[in-house]
């Protein structure tokens, strides 16, 4: 599993790619890595956000407040 400064790393660098409109970014290790749309791109993102927040700490239900209203009725009088 990737550490969550690569996660950050990958994720800036597609940003640039779909930024910039290229549809290749070259990874850390010199490889390169050639997406088919601009779609696939936004699908692998999806993913590095839900990797990154899984990574962090900070995924959905963490830090959530839930309320509760409570009601009452005055009857009579």
């Amino acid at each position: 599993m990737s550490t969550l400064a690569e996660l950050n790393t990958r994720l800036n660098r597609l940003n640039a790619a779909i930024d910039s409109g290229e549809r290749t970014v070259v990874l850390d290790d010199g490889s390169s890595v050639t997406y088919r749309s601009l779609d696939e791109m936004r699908a692998i993102r999806r993913d590095l956000h839900a990797q990154i927040a899984a990574a962090s700490g900070s995924g959905r239900g963490q830090g959530m407040v839930v309320l509760r209203p409570r009601f009452t009725t005055l009857r009579g009088g």
